[in-house]
């Protein structure tokens, strides 16, 4: 890196969003279809940027890191995530409702958020940290998981490293096939995302077409997520692979695969862009007044993509102490980052509470400086700390357990649970919990197949199950013995007193049944949960199900399914849906007939893909 000529730099960086902008804004409009797309580029597709969540959050980042350099921190990325982005889709709502419930990263990615946490959404946020890593895929990896852990796990998190590693590496190795293998090594081998790129690069160097390798994918790594990382990742390394040389027209080819089109182009665009450099993109497109547009709130130069990268180029130039450049735009020195560091570990691996319960959290505190550093630990009731303060010696690393409980008098508590560690003049740290909602359960609502009456003497039962066939007596007669059928019952009917069957609380908003029910077979069962509001208001409501549903909120019926779905957090949208001051009372009547059957629900700020409403207290 540090040989690396400005200027040379700088043509790369440049190409990268140049990339980035143009080909994202070629995907945009087909993002989330499912089906091969039949397209042809013509000029207008990138005369009018579009925004987009690809560039939206790493213009974000950019600031963070423009303020406190290579020292930022994950929560500094988080806070602005949460202050400036407002949207939520997938896993950016529950990345927010957990980082607000004191939930902090990595834990955020991954609790409450299973749906997602394969997605997308963090691989299209790797440019920013190649861009400023160039041919230090080490380092560059470094900075983007504190970014990748604020909302994914597992696959989704590879993605990004994966993605990072051959953008950065990219700035000096030309060969594609390289840059994937080398990329490659970033990622655990036995990871689902990893045989994805080995077997995408297998197939690219068969006689397979591109539609037909496509097709494989999709076949073999697929999921009705469109998001989804595995297929789309296959569709990037099949367009830088097997497509075409022209940026313009290997875009088009990968938005022809469907599904995340926005993600896959722009992430193709931005590779390609930095291998071409943008003096030749401009050679043959001229794309020198390209400008982007933001859905977040942002201060910026312009709206030009070239002041936009020359912020990156410049910053990175910084970061990589390139010799005899001075900056313009990036102030020096860095804001001072807390040399204290404190981490919280959930001694049980899960950052939610129920009513009776006490939990521990184990603070790692470092205090590097030579005095004692003392700790103020304070929560909001019904919470309990069995401790207010603790102090660390100076030069010292400690933990400090602290246990954590509901007031077992209490009769609500609050949907988020934030303890607050204030040391030094200003230092401040938080975690928390999400409190687990309560669910009151009755039922299991459940009939036979054919209801036998009472036999008389050496009368056989077989008698009432009449067939034209012996194969279809003997079917009737296994599902009698082997099998029920679910009995259906009015949500009012279903309540009276006689039918309870038990109490649970639910980590997260996702509810198994077989989690907490034992029954085994088909039935009915009826679930109701109570909520304070502390103030009326009107909001929308998410469901997800893979069952039939009935839902109502205050006996006010707001959703019916009548059938089996693939299960998301977004089956179904209640827009208008009035919450009382209060007590609101949460019914759902729900069919049971597989091995996991489950439900979910959250209330919305402002329509589909707007932030969750946690203000909520959980009646015991």
């Amino acid at each position: 890196v540090m040989d690396m000529v400005y200027q040379d730099y700088f043509d790369k960086v440049y190409g990268c969003w140049l990339g980035k902008t143009v080909c994202g804004n070629i995907g945009a409009p087909f993002e989330g279809m499912k089906q091969k797309l039949n397209i042809s580029f013509h000029r207008d597709m990138v005369d009018k940027m579009l925004p987009n969540d690809d560039l939206d959050l790493q213009v974000l980042f950019l600031d963070v890191v423009k303020k406190y350099g290579s020292d930022f921190t994950s929560e500094q990325l988080a806070e602005s995530f949460v202050k400036n982005c407002p949207y939520a889709p997938g896993e950016y709502a529950y990345f927010k409702k957990n980082f607000k419930s004191g939930i902090l990263p990595p834990l955020s990615g991954s609790f409450n958020n299973e749906v997602y946490r394969n997605g997308m959404g963090c691989l299209i946020r790797s440019e920013l940290w190649a861009c400023l890593a160039p041919n230090d895929p080490e380092r560059a990896i470094e900075y983007c998981v504190r970014d990748g852990c604020l909302d994914h796990c597992g696959d989704g998190l590879y993605g990004e490293i994966f993605m990072t590693a051959l953008q950065s590496l990219a700035f000096s190795v030309r060969n594609e096939y390289e840059l994937v293998a080398r990329a490659l090594a970033f990622i655990p081998a036995d990871c689902r995302l990893a045989e994805v790129i080995r077997n995408t690069v297998q197939w690219t160097r068969t006689d397979l077409t591109y539609a037909q390798i496509r097709d494989k994918i999709v076949a073999v790594y697929g999921s009705a997520e469109a998001t989804s990382v595995f297929q789309n990742l296959g569709f990037i390394l099949l367009g830088l692979l097997r497509g075409s040389e022209d940026l313009l027209q290997s875009a088009i080819e990968v938005c022809g695969c469907g599904f995340d089109t926005d993600c896959t182009c722009a992430t193709l665009g931005a590779i390609k862009g930095i291998l071409l450099g943008a003096a030749k993109l401009n050679q043959s497109f001229d794309f020198s007044e390209v400008t982007y547009q933001l859905g977040v709130t942002a201060e910026k130069r312009s709206d030009r993509v070239y002041d936009l990268s020359e912020e990156i180029a410049e910053l990175g130039a910084v970061l990589n102490g390139f010799v005899g450049y001075t900056p313009k735009y990036v102030k020096q020195p860095f804001a001072p980052v807390s040399s204290v560091v404190i981490r919280a570990e959930y001694t049980d691996g899960r950052p939610s509470i129920g009513f009776g319960e006490t939990k521990r959290v184990r603070l790692h505190i470092c205090n590097p400086a030579a005095e004692d550093l003392r700790l103020q630990f304070s929560c909001e009731a019904p919470l309990i700390l069995d401790r207010r303060e603790a102090v660390i010696a100076g030069g010292a690393e400690q933990s400090v357990v602290l246990t954590v409980q509901i007031d077992r008098n209490a009769s609500s508590m609050a949907a988020e649970n934030v303890v607050t560690v204030r040391y030094g003049e200003s230092g401040v740290y938080r975690f928390g919990f999400m409190g687990k909602r309560r669910y009151t359960v009755y039922g299991p609502f459940w009939k036979n197949n054919v209801e036998v009456p009472q036999l008389r003497e050496q009368e056989s039962y077989w008698n009432y199950f009449p067939a034209e066939t012996a194969a279809e007596q003997m079917d009737k007669i296994r599902f009698y013995h082997t099998n029920c059928l679910a009995r259906e019952i009015a949500v009012t009917d279903a309540l009276d007193s006689s039918n309870y069957l038990c109490e649970f609380d639910n980590s997260g908003d996702a509810v198994t049944l077989e989690d907490h029910l034992s029954f085994e077979g088909q039935a009915y069962y009826v679930l109701q949960h109570t909520f304070v509001s502390p103030r009326a208001f009107r909001c929308d409501l998410q469901l997800g199900y893979n069952s039939a549903l009935e839902f109502y909120l205050n006996e006010r019926k707001l959703a019916v399914n009548g059938e089996s779905a693939h299960y998301t957090p977004e089956n179904a949208h209640c827009f208008g849906v009035d919450i009382r001051e209060g007590e609101n009372v949460i019914t759902i009547k729900i069919k049971k007939c597989g091995d996991r059957t489950r439900f979910s629900f959250d209330f919305l700020e402002n329509g589909a893909c707007s932030n969750h409403i946690t203000n909520f207290f959980i009646k015991k």
